[in-house]
């Protein structure tokens, strides 16, 4: 159980409304698709504002704003500097940038070079802005970006939701966080924007009125006792888990078991309670509730970089040849805190010349922490923590996660062990206790603290939290650093003694066994001495043991000898034989190991090329669903352009720069003999009425310069048309072309050619419609 410092310090508190208002979305390049599906499920007018969080290369030009616009009446903005977070606005943040949320306002940050981890660094940010209110959203994705972060929001009491793992394309992301066990829920992605906005629009529920407002207060303060409910569920986890919860931070106790009655939606503690007896899966939810590991290698790289120049060189140097480094690390949770102290040990002693001899002990009272831990596998996103030269030395690549060596992690043992109760390590170089004694009341972290205390040798090494304190053992230890909390055991004996009674043992060692063995030894020595080559003169009974049956007969010595010689004998043939086998074990390991270490680079090789082939899919799922969005708007405008053209009834001809046919409208078939199969064809090949022979002509030098041009042309059944050529051109292809626009202007002709003839009479002249109206009149 270890945090950076404790997430829970605001007792059922909640931060400012607008900072809780923002529902954090980690999609992968290649999840626009559950994006849009997400987005056309969501409340428009929730209050809430929606931040997604993708990463996408520097020089990819992304889509996804434009899409989700057309999927939402929220506003969809993808941000280009600082902004203040608004409600019912959905933001995306640009290419190669990574985004935090402080105070209200998103702030971006370009992404690092090597592994970019945006939705970690945005969930992070999110669980400190936000608190208990927080809610992160893990989409469809194939890496593990976004794990660490939903940890971060889990440990404050957050909400994690995950698309479910049979939904989509690429489940790596969502499986990621499943194997952590930090999901709340995972659900459809038609589901997954109604029950965030639920859960930010419920307020966290202590199970009791106003909570605590000390470390150590009760909610039964008249007795000091629990309440019968909560006294009910600690004694549930206590059988269920041996771990007695009661040394715990009541306001922590109460925080998680409100938070756990907020997910299940539970009036009160009663229900809770009914729920706990009846289902065993709840006893493990809120145990993995109230042992939430939150870690990292390397957390807190100022304390890592004292004890790396300030401790663990001198541990090295202190230590005679042939001794082992012996560190104990209590309460390591998943196990990168003690990988990171083995890592830095294992090279102090290759500065030093020195073959590393390490040993880790590592503890926990998690048994799922403990396993995973153990495993040695870790997402890839941590590399970003370890740096790249220990990742050479340290790591190897399986798949999408990284593989602690078998050096290093022969160094470690893990096993459970709960600190209040469990006997403590001795003779230990160094212990590290990094944020655990924060969850216990002020008595137990005493006690802890003087178990710590006597697991370490004098000039040992003691490595704590930010947030923890030496308390009153002030006097037994020296700081060497008290910033960072490293101090230096100086004391010969414990401050004082912790509590005896509350040890758990393992059972008695059988005390008849040892008899039995001591008093073989007494029955054996007086033969040994016996045979001793200065023992002279006649061999007497031995007095042997008081126990001893009377009468044992003399032992004959010259017997006894020749049995020591000959067991000598054969027990020299058998260490030849045995150093042999060992030899020959030897040379065939060394072949094994250079087997191995062969298969291991193929792998590795090979590994890292479907990890690029994985990424390389999911960037080519992208864009082919940003042309399939393309695509589907092209062919909206040809249909939308169809329809304008053949509801105007102008006849039009659409050329390309070499003069092809691309589009024409009905009508154009009236002046041009053109047929469906025309498309394509070059104009100069298709018949028409016009009396125009410089037309190709023209429109090449419309083309070309650019200039529209318009003039009349007289078809060969004497009607007249006004053609019109007008050029375009298209900005991102540099392509021309232009549109030939033909209006028939017979009737306007034959109407100017009236008026002429009636202007010319000298006689008053008016043409009448049946209604008597006046169409036309003469200048006369």
């Amino acid at each position: 159980m270890d945090t950076e410092t404790d997430p829970r310090s605001c007792l059922f508190g909640s931060p400012q409304k607008d900072a809780a208002a923002i529902i954090g979305i980690g999609a992968s390049a290649g999840g626009s698709a559950a994006l849009e599906t997400f987005f056309e499920n969501c409340p428009t007018e929730s209050g809430a504002a929606f931040v997604v969080i993708q990463d996408i290369p520097t020089k990819h030009e992304s889509l996804t704003a434009g899409l989700l616009a057309q999927r939402t009446r929220m506003s969809v903005e993808m941000i280009e500097t600082d902004t203040r977070v608004r409600p019912d606005h959905v933001y995306l943040n640009p290419p190669g940038a990574a985004m935090r949320i402080e105070k209200g306002m998103l702030r971006l940050t370009p992404c690092d070079e090597g592994p970019s981890l945006p939705i970690d660094s945005f969930f992070t940010s999110l669980a400190e802005e936000c608190g208990d209110r927080a809610s992160g959203i893990l989409l469809s994705g194939t890496g593990s970006d976004g794990t660490r972060g939903a940890s971060a929001i889990h440990a404050v009491g957050g909400l994690v939701l995950i698309q479910h793992p049979g939904d989509p394309h690429f489940d790596g992301t969502p499986m990621s966080l499943r194997r952590a066990g930090i999901v709340d829920a995972e659900l459809p992605v038609t589901d997954l924007a109604r029950r965030a906005l639920a859960h930010r629009q419920r307020s966290p529920q202590a199970p009791f009125g106003a909570a605590p407002t000390t470390e150590d207060a009760r909610p039964d303060a008249k007795n000091g006792a629990l309440p019968e409910e909560i006294e009910a569920i600690l004694q549930t986890l206590e059988e269920a888990t041996g771990t007695d919860f009661r040394q715990y931070k009541s306001s922590t106790l109460l925080r998680r078991i409100g938070r756990r009655m907020q997910l299940l939606e539970l009036p009160d503690l009663q229900s809770y309670v009914r729920l706990m007896q009846s289902a065993p899966g709840e006893v493990a939810a809120l145990t993995r509730e109230l042992l939430i590991s939150v870690t990292r290698f390397f957390r807190d790289e100022d304390a890592f970089r004292v004890v790396e120049d300030s401790v663990t060189p001198r541990i090295v140097e202190t230590l005679p040849p042939g001794q082992t480094a012996r560190v104990w690390v209590a309460g390591c949770s998943t196990g990168e805190e003690a990988y990171s102290i083995a890592i830095l040990l294992h090279e102090a002693f290759h500065k030093a010349g020195r073959q590393p001899m390490v040993k880790v002990f590592a503890t926990d009272i998690n048994p799922d922490s403990l396993q995973f831990a153990s495993a040695g596998s870790y997402p890839a996103s941590v590399g970003a923590e370890i740096g790249t030269e220990r990742l050479k030395h340290y790591f190897h690549t399986d798949g999408d996660r990284l593989q602690v060596t078998n050096a290093l992690r022969q160094s470690l043992a893990f096993a459970r062990h709960d600190l209040l109760c469990n006997p403590p390590f001795t003779r230990m170089d160094l212990v590290s206790c990094r944020n655990t004694l924060i969850y216990f009341r002020q008595d137990a972290q005493k006690d802890a603290l003087l178990r710590l205390q006597y697991a370490i040798r004098k000039s040992g090494y003691l490595f704590l939290g930010s947030s923890e304190t030496l308390s009153s053992l002030q006097n037994g230890f020296q700081p060497i650093d008290a910033r960072h909390k490293v101090f230096i055991r100086v004391a010969a004996r414990p401050s004082a003694r912790f509590d005896l009674s509350a040890l758990k043992s393992s059972p008695p060692f059988d005390q008849g066994q040892k008899a039995r063995h001591l008093s073989t030894d007494k029955e054996i020595r007086p033969s040994m001495q016996a045979s001793a080559p200065r023992s002279h003169g006649p061999l007497r009974e031995s007095p042997g043991p008081e126990n001893s049956p009377k009468g044992t007969a003399q032992v004959d010595l010259a017997t006894t000898q020749a049995r020591i010689d000959s067991l000598e004998s054969e027990l020299d043939a058998t260490r030849a034989d045995l150093e042999a086998t060992i030899q020959e074990l030897e040379a065939s390991n060394e072949e094994l190991q250079s087997v191995n270490e062969e298969l291991i680079a193929s792998i590795e090789a090979l590994q890292g090329s479907n990890q690029e082939l994985q990424s390389v899919n999911e960037e080519i799922n992208t864009v082919n669903a940003e042309y399939q969005e393309k695509m589907a708007l092209m062919n909206r405008l040809d249909a939308e352009l169809n329809s304008m053209i053949q509801s105007v009834g102008v006849a039009t001809v659409f050329l390309d720069e070499a003069l092809l046919i691309t589009r024409f409208s009905p009508e154009a078939c009236s002046a041009f003999k053109l047929r469906e199969s025309d498309i394509g064809r070059p104009l100069g090949d298709i018949a028409h009425k016009l009396k125009y022979p410089a037309l190709q002509e023209d429109i090449r030098d419309t083309i070309r310069t650019g200039v529209s041009l318009e003039r009349d042309a007289t078809a060969e059944d004497g009607a007249l048309y006004r053609v019109r050529i007008t050029p375009y051109a298209i900005r991102s292809s540099g392509h021309r072309g232009a549109v030939v626009t033909l209006r028939d202007v017979t009737v306007h002709r034959d109407l100017a050619r009236l008026q002429g003839a009636i202007d010319a009479l000298p006689d008053h002249v008016a043409a009448l419609d049946v209604g008597a109206t006046i169409l036309l009149t003469n200048k006369a």
